[in-house]
């Protein structure tokens, strides 16, 4: 059984293994945005002028792609508090101590 725990469990930082996290972190990327729409879709849709009613799949590439960015944000900020036990400034942190990143300049009032 120490050998199954310590396949998915990381002692020594006491958090899943790397693997196990962002295999959760694509799960989550992936499914996010379908989980917005369902819950926002159909209302951000009747923002749209009534002109894209009569094109229903640009209707909907428009509903995804806004949807798009605040879902990756929320995948990213469940996997960094709940599953990464570290706070969402922090990756800033990391990644601007690893040579700078987009991300870095995302939150630059992030102490590193």
């Amino acid at each position: 059984m120490h050998r199954i725990k310590c396949f998915f469990w990381n002692t020594t930082e006491k958090r899943l293994r790397a693997g196990w996290r962002l295999v959760i972190h694509f799960v989550l990327w992936i499914y996010t945005p379908a989980a917005l729409k369902l819950v926002l879709g159909n209302s951000l849709a009747h923002l749209l002028p009534s002109s894209f009613y009569a094109v229903e799949r640009i209707r909907d590439l428009l509903v995804e792609f806004t949807l798009r960015l605040p879902a990756i944000v929320i995948s990213t900020w469940l996997m960094a508090r709940w599953v990464d036990q570290r706070p969402l400034p922090s990756l800033a942190c990391r990644a601007a101590s690893a040579g700078g990143s987009i991300l870095a300049l995302a939150w630059p009032w992030a102490r590193c």
